[in-house]
């Protein structure tokens, strides 16, 4: 009789370590792949052609030469670069050489998934590869997302600019704040000219409104009100002063409730207050 209890307890981990990495790459939706240098053919694992629509069995296994891979697999438009990248990777020489590169695959049922590529070289003893490998990761959802915001950020762009906004997001913990161009153009400025702060907005709100603003402001950030909205006049380059909607919330509150960040706009309604202005005087005129 042999003890190889320390060796079924190894072989144990070393099935529940290969387990855990499983299941990592499938949440992460990784593709493992190889190229041998030998037959010159790239190996796929199943995730690959489960991520491609189809399986290893239909595609007549897990292997296939790189002018395969790309012709029946790479989105059209990519397949020059992507053959590049590959082919960089065959020739170099670099034992740390590394890449990465997104590109589109099509699946058999004519979808198409975006993927990220990473390369890796393995050397040999005397730094010649022997080896390139990788993986591929489907970004698909995240383009998605990233396509669906920059829409929504375009939309909001429209927004400001057909409505005249400025606009600031504050970091309420460290009081930084992030002024558009047309926030600071507003008072004469440029971005470079006002420094990211809260303290520059308190610097440039006129005395006499200091004390209802904050009152305003801090009800607010106490959760009393569901929204922050103040007429409330700046200090102008020129000297002068100009009046603001100035309109915000909190979007972001810790556990406690405590504020951690604040957005808004600024809009710019000096005419209006002027033209208030000399309505209530012509309308003083008439009574008297």
């Amino acid at each position: 009789h042999t003890d190889i209890t320390g060796v079924k307890k190894a072989e144990e981990a070393l099935k529940k370590s290969r387990q855990q990495l499983s299941d990592a790459m499938d949440l992460a939706g990784l593709v493992n792949w190889e190229y041998e240098f030998r037959t010159g053919t790239l190996c796929f694992d199943d995730r690959f052609f489960a991520m491609a629509g189809t399986t290893a069995e239909r595609e007549g296994g897990n292997r296939m030469p790189v002018e395969t891979y790309t012709r029946e697999f790479v989105h059209p438009d990519d397949m020059h670069a992507v053959a590049e990248e590959i082919g960089k990777g065959m020739k170099s020489t670099d034992p740390e050489y590394g890449s990465r590169r997104e590109h589109r695959i099509v699946r058999r049922d004519g979808g198409v998934r975006w993927v990220q590529t990473l390369i890796r070289i393995t050397p040999d003893e005397e730094g010649r590869p022997v080896k390139v490998h990788g993986t591929i990761q489907d970004l698909t959802e995240q383009k998605r997302a990233e396509h669906a915001l920059r829409e929504s950020e375009e939309r909001l762009q429209l927004a400001l600019d057909g409505g005249d906004l400025g606009t600031w997001n504050w970091n309420v913990v460290t009081g930084e704040v992030i002024f558009n161009e047309r926030w600071v153009a507003m008072l004469g400025y440029r971005l470079s000219e006002i420094e990211p702060h809260i303290r520059s907005w308190e610097r440039l709100v006129h005395p006499d409104d200091m004390l209802r603003v904050m009152e305003t402001l801090n009800t607010h950030l106490e959760g009393r009100t569901d929204h922050y909205e103040c007429e409330h006049r700046l200090l102008h380059k020129s000297g002068a002063f100009i009046w603001v909607l100035d309109k915000g919330r909190v979007i972001r509150r810790d556990a406690e409730g405590r504020p951690l960040v604040a957005a808004g706009t600024h809009l710019d309604i000096t005419r209006r207050k002027m033209g208030e202005e000399e309505l209530r005087k012509i309308e003083a005129r008439y009574r008297l």
